[in-house]
């Protein structure tokens, strides 16, 4: 009897480790579960915001080793008003993290910068990974006890301090952020963690054509809101 209960025992064990792997996997399913993309780039242009606000388009950017999940990580972002012009864009170096995180903490970099240069109330938030919006917009299902737990409340209080509701919070296509993804290219003056570009031209020469390249065409071929 000792012999079965013990060997009982252990199959729950193993059950409860199969149910625990399934529910991760599932969720790592469902966070990159990718929206369908266009049959043409054209057909998915950066979109302006509408008159009288701003648009902050952020991306994360990881490169991992085949087998490895983390790798070193950087973050980029820029903010547009509504004739789709510069007004500031940054980089920064993040910690080695997953894509997941990487994301976040790009979030969480637009967004505090955002607010410390006094875009509050008329600003729209872009990325192109969707599973980020979903872990920032559901509180009731990813609390501070989840894996992402102390970054997911931390962007959603740099939200409300920026005045940005659900509906500002959008994931786009890859090629409607293509500028933000960019940005996590641009090499980092020396000894710096993160930096505030204020102008294209700032860029070392390098990086200038390849960004603005993207730059320009966002601004030619971009649609008013809802066009």
């Amino acid at each position: 009897k000792i012999g079965s209960r013990y060997k009982k025992e252990q199959m729950e064990e193993l059950a409860g480790i199969a149910g625990l792997a399934a529910a991760a996997w599932g969720f790592s399913k469902w966070l990159r579960r990718p929206d369908p993309q266009p049959e043409c780039q054209e057909d998915a242009k950066w979109e302006r915001p509408q008159p009288g606000w701003y648009k902050l388009n952020i991306d994360g950017s990881v490169e991992t080793q085949p087998g490895m999940s983390k790798g070193p990580s950087t973050a980029g972002g820029l903010i547009r008003d509504h004739s789709g012009k510069w007004v500031f864009g940054f980089t920064a170096k993040l910690p080695d993290c997953d894509s997941a995180s990487s994301e976040l903490h790009a979030i969480r970099h637009g967004l505090k910068l955002a607010r410390d240069k006094g875009y509050e109330h008329n600003l729209e938030v872009e990325t192109d990974f969707k599973g980020a919006v979903r872990l920032i917009n559901n509180p009731e299902r990813f609390a501070d006890n989840h894996k992402y737990g102390n970054i997911l409340r931390e962007c959603r209080e740099l939200l409300e301090q920026l005045g940005v509701g659900i509906n500002d919070l959008r994931a786009v296509k890859r090629y409607q952020n293509e500028c933000a993804d960019r940005l996590t290219k641009v090499p980092l003056p020396p000894g710096k963690m993160v930096h505030v570009w204020d102008e294209v031209m700032d860029f070392p020469r390098s990086h200038r054509k390849n960004f603005n390249d993207v730059y320009m065409d966002d601004m030619n071929k971009s649609s008013q809101p809802g066009n």
